[in-house]
């Protein structure tokens, strides 16, 4: 990594008391003190809005609640609605959003005061949230983007001095939450060429695991590479959704999650669908330093075509393990009773362990060219 890239000060943010109290409830926490802003501050905050959704009508905030009609922050202006989804600590996905628009379509439908405007707050501006909006049609739905840096320099610039206690509370929120962000955006410069390793990856998340923060690096970071692999697609011409729903035969779909406390990146590819929600399919999926290969099949398959399907696919998969670019690495598991790892019943897999010297790009460029030569395979 570079040495130039400043670390993050853990004594510094945790010296920050609304930083220690954050913890409780990472996104809550943010939505209560956004909240508690825009009430008690409702013309500064009125100016602050219309500037985000750049609106030709002026915004005058009448009240600001919490959990309205399961929206994080509902805004009522002079005869409109304003809604902020809070994305915090969260990656927002394409099906959230499509969810969410229905939500408010059902609103609409039996309100006079309407929701006119829908504001994405999240940590980070990323171009992956900028393509999930393009694939909803994001010229309908109309959700406007805004990241927490931004935010929080509007609001130095407009709120007053004139309370010393508001004062120190807005400038302790302020300070500690851009602290948090421009880290990250020196870490993602620092990666924009897929430099980071898997062993500073996870250095850096044992460092933000010390303040509690490891989650929203780790998804971040997953996120990132879900990035790589979306462009590398784009650059051959390979037609991918985003998101695990689409279940189309012969479709790919590239998603991120988080589970067991690490960001995981999963890319499918189905090849025949028995049913509505039942398939053939393959993924190859990312955790960690793990790279797994998975065969989803059926429930109550024919044993002849699973053991088929089965043991010529991990077979082909065994012939990768070996290739150069996958560091000639053991694939595991090498003993169990079937001689696999199990999702659920319906999924099975084994996996190899990535050199932790390895790099981004390099994993990214691994995982395109394993996955075509599994899909190739499939077909």
């Amino acid at each position: 990594m570079n040495n130039n890239i400043q670390k993050l000060d853990i004594k510094d943010i945790n010296s920050s008391p609304l930083f220690n109290f954050s913890l409780a409830s990472k996104e809550l926490f943010h939505s209560n003190f956004l909240n508690w802003l825009i009430n008690e501050y409702k013309e500064e905050m009125s100016q602050i809005i219309n500037e985000t959704i750049n609106s030709n009508n002026k915004v005058k905030i009448n009240n600001s609640s919490q959990e309205k009609r399961h929206f994080d922050l509902f805004i009522e202006c002079n005869g409109f609605v304003i809604i902020i989804e809070n994305k915090f600590k969260s990656i927002v996905s394409k099906e959230q959003l499509i969810k969410y628009n229905e939500k408010i379509i059902d609103y609409n439908k039996v309100r006079n005061n309407k929701i006119k405007y829908k504001i994405l707050l999240t940590l980070i501006e990323t171009k992956y949230i900028e393509n999930i909006l393009k694939e909803i049609g994001n010229d309908k739905s109309n959700w406007i983007p805004l990241n927490y840096l931004n935010l929080c320099k509007k609001i130095e610039n407009v709120i007053p001095n004139n309370d010393s206690y508001h004062k120190y509370l807005i400038k302790d929120y302020v300070g500690f939450v851009k602290k948090i962000v421009i880290y990250f955006n020196n870490i993602l410069e620092e990666k924009n060429n897929g430099s980071l390793s898997l062993e500073e990856i996870n250095s850096e998340y044992n460092n933000f695991k010390k303040i509690k923060l490891h989650d929203i690096f780790h998804k971040r970071i997953f996120n990132f590479i879900l990035e790589k692999i979306a462009n590398k697609f784009n650059e051959k011409n390979i037609h991918f959704d985003i998101g695990r729903d689409s279940i189309n035969e012969k479709s790919i779909s590239i998603w991120q999650d988080f589970t067991r406390s690490t960001g995981l990146v999963t890319i499918r590819y189905i090849i025949k669908k028995t049913n509505k929600k039942s398939f053939w399919g393959i993924e190859l999926q990312l955790q960690n330093n793990d790279l797994k290969y998975l065969i989803i099949y059926p429930e109550n398959p024919k044993q002849k075509e699973k053991d088929e399907w089965i043991n010529g696919f991990f077979s082909f998969v065994k012939k990768l393990s070996k290739t150069k670019n996958a560091k000639g690495m053991k694939l595991y598991p090498v003993k169990t009773n079937d001689g696999f790892k199990h999702y659920g019943e319906t999924v099975i897999y084994k996996n190899i362990i990535l050199l932790e010297t390895l790099k981004i790009n390099e994993i990214v460029s691994l995982m395109i060219e394993e996955f075509l030569k599994l899909k190739n395979y499939c077909e």
